[in-house]
């Protein structure tokens, strides 16, 4: 995977992992702790119902989620950008997304794959 600020790319059907960390206001680390949901969802119109897939993660290590992708995740999606977010609903009840941040678009680009294609 290559990452380039918000926006990454990966080739589909391929195992790609990263970490996740929270940060308050202030950029001071928020340690994820159990009871937390981290979702890193994936759709190709953010504007649309329906996502392409989503990964849900509510176990952390050292306060960072460890994001893993699939080959099944990517292999039935066809190569081109996604529109991405991820977003942490915390134990005691407050929602935030983590990115993008207001004004960013984050996107993920799925490159073809040559091996099974």
């Amino acid at each position: 995977m290559i990452m380039n600020g918000v926006n990454m790319t990966m080739t589909k059907g391929d195992s790609e992992s990263f970490t996740v960390k929270a940060q308050d206001i202030h950029g001071n680390p928020v340690n994820l702790s159990p009871g937390d949901t981290v979702y890193f969802t994936v759709k190709v119109d953010p504007a649309k119902i329906g996502k392409s897939f989503q990964k849900v993660v509510t176990e952390f290590f050292d306060g960072l989620a460890e994001i893993y992708i699939r080959p099944e995740d990517t292999k039935n999606l066809k190569a081109g950008p996604y529109y991405y977010d991820i977003q942490v609903s915390f134990a005691n009840g407050e929602v935030k997304t983590i990115i993008p941040q207001p004004g960013q678009i984050a996107k993920l680009f799925i490159a073809q794959e040559v091996t099974y294609e």
